[in-house]
């Protein structure tokens, strides 16, 4: 079963999606604690405005009450409302007392419904069940604020119950307030508020955290243009990235192609001291060598002429003679690996070179099939002497790899980050995998009857004009040489 990735595999992915998550975790959390917060203000200021004002109405109950003033209570209580200018946001107001343990009213008044409202105004037994899940508190002369969620929807409105106590301390009639949850509305607006700008917070906080997450893979594509510049010992960018870990990586970069250069100074040094070296011993061995190759050669003619050997002994002159032309042959090539090169650039194209390579080379009996791309415009400065024993090198190797098999070789030029590539190819054997480790190194061959020159000549020359040559194990089978330069200016 596959699985289930949320989060994108790229770090700068996983820093977007992060840094989002967590702002609108942030804003979602605040829009809540604001929503919260909004209602319990409003709803603590509307409880204290209704509790003031049915106080101040107690108050006028008291006061009617001490005087024995007779009348139109009903009527009166509307003149107080309406005097106070508190009629607007108030929907149900009255008094009550106990009779016979009774609740009645002693007055009521009901505001006119506007607007779109169900709010019906209460009965006696409506105001009976109130005073019951309040009586605790009003019989401790406080005030009482029944749950809106609890009642009936047709009675669904912010009250409040304030208690009038005899002189006894006993219950004996309440003052009821009632208004309409419109004075909610303002919350409402604040919820609609929060929301809309939430909606548009989550665009802001997506494109927040996309340009901060570009920013910041644009400047590790900046530190990986680095490493690339380092692999081809080129000096890494000196762009200042803004960020204090990222600038500590590419300080550290910067020192580590400071080293890498360094060091790589050092062993060329080394190189070419090892192989001024080779060169004078190159010289003296092919001197005291050569000496006396050319005594054996000579005095073996001469016997062979003084006693014409025939059937096994002239066989065994052969065979000498066979064996001292390799001593030869590997003198030679020695002394060419051991002498000091320096190329003589020209300007050519790589093609044509290779196409005059094979055109000139000895024909090997069709062993081999040769392929390079026709057309190619590439154009570089090198040795062309140098060159063309690159490829005849590469070519012969190749060829005796495969021996007595035909083999076919494919020849591809191409550019690549201001580098022009040259890839021999074949589908031979390939290289043994203990070889490969010193397959450039001299005499390490794993062929019967080689002199494990030839590789170790190809990558001086390649190296002396400031490029590498390196193997590859094909893939289907054979051995792959690449070889790099660096591209004309």
């Amino acid at each position: 079963m596959p699985r289930l990735t949320v989060l994108p595999k790229s770090l700068f992915g996983r820093l977007f999606v992060t840094m989002l998550g967590m702002a609108l975790a942030l804003l979602l959390v605040s829009a809540i604690l604001l929503y919260r917060q909004s209602f319990t203000l409003l709803d603590g200021e509307a409880g204290r405005n209704l509790e003031a004002m049915a106080r101040q109405l107690m108050s006028e109950w008291d006061a009617r009450i001490r005087a024995q003033s007779d009348g139109d209570w009903t009527a009166e209580l509307e003149r107080l409302l309406s005097a106070g200018g508190n009629a607007a946001w108030i929907d149900n107001v009255y008094w009550v007392e106990f009779r016979n343990h009774r609740p009645q009213f002693v007055a009521s008044y009901s505001a006119e419904i506007h607007g779109d409202t169900d709010l019906l105004p209460p009965s006696i037994e409506d105001v009976d069940d109130l005073i019951e899940d309040g009586m605790l508190a009003l019989e401790e002369g406080r005030a009482f604020f029944p749950d809106p969620e609890t009642l009936n929807v047709a009675r669904r409105c912010k009250i409040v119950l304030v208690p009038r106590l005899d002189r006894d301390g006993i219950l004996s009639g309440v003052v009821g307030i009632e208004a309409d949850l419109r004075y909610m509305e303002l919350f409402g607006l604040m919820g609609r508020a929060a929301v809309s700008a939430l909606l548009w917070a989550v665009p802001l906080c997506i494109g927040a955290s996309m340009l901060l997450a570009g920013g910041v893979s644009r400047r590790v594509g900046l530190l990986v243009t680095s490493l690339d510049r380092i692999g081809r010992n080129e000096p890494p960018a000196s762009e200042h990235l803004g960020i204090i870990e990222l600038d500590r990586l590419r300080e550290g970069l910067c020192r580590l192609s400071e080293r890498l250069v360094e060091r790589e100074a050092q062993l060329r040094n080394i190189h070419e001291e090892k192989m001024r070296e080779l060169a004078l011993m190159g010289s003296a061995i092919a001197h005291e060598v050569r000496n006396p190759l050319s005594a054996i050669g000579m005095h073996l003619g001469l016997l062979r002429r003084r006693y014409m050997p025939e059937g096994a002994d002239s066989e065994s002159f052969r065979e000498i003679q066979g064996q001292l032309e390799q001593l030869k042959i590997l003198v030679d090539r020695f002394l060419g690996y051991s002498r000091e090169v320096k190329p003589v650039p020209e300007r050519f194209r790589p093609a044509e070179l290779i196409r005059d390579a094979i055109s000139a080379r000895v024909p090997t009996g069709g062993r081999a099939d040769v392929r390079c791309p026709e057309g190619r415009s590439v154009e570089m400065d090198g040795d062309i002497m140098m060159w063309r024993q690159i490829v005849e090198n590469l070519i012969d190797n190749a060829v005796s790899a495969c021996y007595p098999k035909p083999v076919e070789i494919n020849i591809e030029i191409y550019t690549k980050n201001d580098m022009i590539c040259i890839r021999f190819a074949d589908a031979g054997p390939g290289v043994p995998r203990e070889l490969v480790p010193r397959l450039f190194t001299p005499f390490s061959t794993g062929r019967p009857g080689g002199h494990g020159i030839g590789l170790a000549l190809v990558r001086k020359f390649v190296e002396a004009q400031n490029g590498t040559i390196r193997y590859e194990a094909a893939p289907a089978g054979g051995a792959v040489f690449l070889i790099e330069v660096p591209g004309s200016a």
